[in-house]
């Protein structure tokens, strides 16, 4: 009986360790958080120059810190190097003004939709890898991007993902760590012309009397 008693005892141990720690609530973005990681002692006071030297920071690093969202991302938005990695974060937001971004990295998040990014012309590297994303959509990525990562997503095991990918976006070199050829970018923008011809051939056909 003591060696059942043992035995059970044990084995819920065991059990309670293996098992995860209960999430803590997600962290809300704000000045001050910024700041810690960000911003040297010295310069986080409070007022009108942490404020200047927030809006200063080229680049921000703020991963594995449970962010919830990226509201109030705003007040780095002259940043150009964002690392936003291993959060919560289930949507991309707040980059309306980031005008001058060149690297986003929002890998291991809970994102499920491309949104929100077309308008950054500066951007040449995007990491939406390990998300929730469902749809690979082309038209809401920027076409300056050169290089972008989505491996790990639900889209990337759709049939044509990254041939569509390839010829939606021109200047893009890399897809999930692998080099686009100049012979799968040929076949992509084939493949996107003979499909744009058989819609207009649609159209021809609909409006013949």
């Amino acid at each position: 009986m003591l060696d059942d008693a043992f035995d059970a005892e044990l084995l819920a141990a065991e059990a309670e360790a293996a098992a995860p720690p209960p999430r803590r609530k997600p962290r809300v973005l704000s000045m001050k958080l910024i700041a810690d990681r960000c911003l040297p002692p010295e310069e986080r006071g409070g007022g009108e120059a942490m404020a200047d030297s927030l809006l200063s920071l080229t680049r921000l690093r703020l991963d594995r810190l449970e962010l919830g969202s990226m509201d109030g991302l705003d007040v780095c938005n002259g940043a150009q190097h964002v690392y936003l990695q291993h959060n919560r974060i289930s949507r991309i937001e707040g980059l309306e003004f980031f005008s001058d971004l060149r690297f986003l990295v929002l890998g291991a998040n809970e994102i499920e939709a491309i949104e929100g990014l077309a308008h950054l012309r500066a951007l040449e590297y995007l990491d939406l890898s390990q998300n929730r994303i469902a749809d690979a959509a082309a038209h809401e990525l920027p076409a300056e991007l050169r290089a972008l990562d989505l491996y790990g997503n639900p889209c990337a095991r759709e049939p044509g993902y990254r041939r569509a990918l390839v010829g939606a976006l021109p200047a893009l070199f890399r897809l999930d760590d692998v080099a686009v050829s100049a012979r799968e970018r040929g076949h992509a923008l084939l493949e996107e012309e003979e499909a744009a011809e058989a819609v207009l051939e649609e159209a021809r056909e609909a409006l013949a009397p």
